[in-house]
């Protein structure tokens, strides 16, 4: 138990330091970013299923689920543009920072458009289909190349980094 506090401790302190003028380290760079992502999607997708299932949530509380949507992924992208990440994290930086774009730009507004049409009616659905569509589609390409680039920051810093 005193390890890990005196790792945390010692991590807090590195992302402390990283955030005082220098750039963060590999390493916690890239448990910050595997960390954010793994939140965003533990955020999206019970909130998701909460829109999908009609019946026991009104329009008004989906409403209240996409702002917070919104919200967190404005957060998101607001964190990753004040990073302070290491030089060969760019590209990995880059297509990370476009994922929470795309689904922020691309995907929330969808499920406000869901909203527009009694549920399942065949636009209801159309919508509901072009959401997976983009996930399964172009935002699965993004995540593949986000691997891609950690694969290549991981080789260039001499680092064998968690996903």
């Amino acid at each position: 138990m005193k390890i890990r506090n005196c790792i945390l401790i010692l991590a807090t302190v590195m992302v402390v330091l990283g955030g005082c003028g220098g750039k963060m380290s590999p390493r916690v760079y890239n448990e910050a970013i595997v960390q954010m992502h793994t939140k965003s999607w533990e955020y999206l997708n019970p909130r998701m299923e909460q829109i999908y299932d009609y019946k026991n949530t009104s329009n008004e509380k989906a409403k209240l689920i996409i702002d917070s949507l919104n919200i967190k992924y404005d957060g998101y992208i607001k964190h990753l543009n004040e990073m302070k990440y290491p030089d060969a994290a760019a590209n990995w930086h880059k297509a990370t920072t476009q994922l929470f774009a795309y689904v922020k730009d691309s995907v929330i507004p969808l499920y406000s458009e869901t909203l527009n049409y009694k549920p399942e009616s065949q636009d209801w659905y159309k919508v509901w289909n072009e959401i997976d569509r983009r996930l399964k589609g172009r935002g699965s390409d993004i995540e593949d190349q986000i691997i891609k680039e950690q694969e290549i920051f991981a080789a260039a810093v001499g680092e064998s980094l968690q996903r």
